[in-house]
């Protein structure tokens, strides 16, 4: 049976995993968190995307795909 515990460290993982490959294509692509907020259509700000880099913060999915959009990837990418 898993434990809330192996739950919890398997999400941590999965949201650690998001946000090194959103860092990743970033920095790939030259942009800067202000380029993406400006030109993206996320919706968000850039400290909130600062934060979803660091694993700060949950990736709502409607960002996920939104991000996905503006660096033009399949939303598996991350």
């Amino acid at each position: 049976m898993t434990s809330k515990n192996d739950l919890s460290s398997s999400k941590d993982e999965f949201k650690a995993l998001l946000a090194k490959r959103l860092f990743q294509i970033r920095n790939l692509r030259g942009y800067s968190l202000e380029k993406v907020a400006e030109e993206g259509d996320v919706g968000l700000t850039p400290q909130q995307m600062h934060n979803h880099e660091i694993a700060a913060s949950n990736i709502l999915p409607f960002h996920l795909d939104q991000y996905a959009k503006f660096y033009q990837v399949p939303v598996g990418y991350f």
